[in-house]
């Protein structure tokens, strides 16, 4: 392989570990958050939004959301900025889309996953358009972790 080659692989190597490792950083808070939310008092179904989900779907989606990264950042010398602009709108709409879901049959379980619901999409939405371009660009991350 040719230097350039072994550099756009290093890099593509680096977004995606830096996305799984924002993940699993993510799952744990988010983990944190469901048992906290659960035990104020909302008390529901487990139907939608459970420990399994949120283990597996949080580290699955930070690992796209790597990719994606990764790929922004291959094909734009503004790639980073088009990532945390991309990710910010898609944080905005999925709160505002949260406020019309109708998840439930009763109007008390659907407020309660709601919550629920927007306190991880907030969380995530977080963690991938601030965490995710900080983490990739900071060197004493990648020496330590990556």
């Amino acid at each position: 392989m040719s230097n350039s080659t072994d550099q756009s692989f290093a890099a593509g190597y680096r977004a995606v570990l830096t996305g799984v490792f924002v993940g699993i950083v993510d799952t744990l808070i988010s983990l944190g958050f469901n048992v906290a939310y659960r035990r104020g008092g909302a008390d529901f179904p487990q139907d939608l939004i459970n420990v399994s989900y949120i283990i597996f779907g949080t580290v699955f989606l930070f690992f796209i959301i790597g990719v994606i990264y990764m790929g922004l950042r291959s094909i734009s010398t503004k790639g980073s900025l088009i990532f945390i602009v991309l990710f910010g709108a898609l944080t905005i709409i999925g709160l505002a889309a949260i406020g019309s879901a109708h998840l439930a049959d009763s109007d008390i379980e659907n407020l309660r996953y709601r919550g629920i619901l927007r306190g991880l999409v907030l969380i995530d939405g977080i963690s991938a358009t601030a965490l995710i371009p900080y983490f990739y660009n900071s060197p004493k991350f990648q020496e330590s972790v990556v």
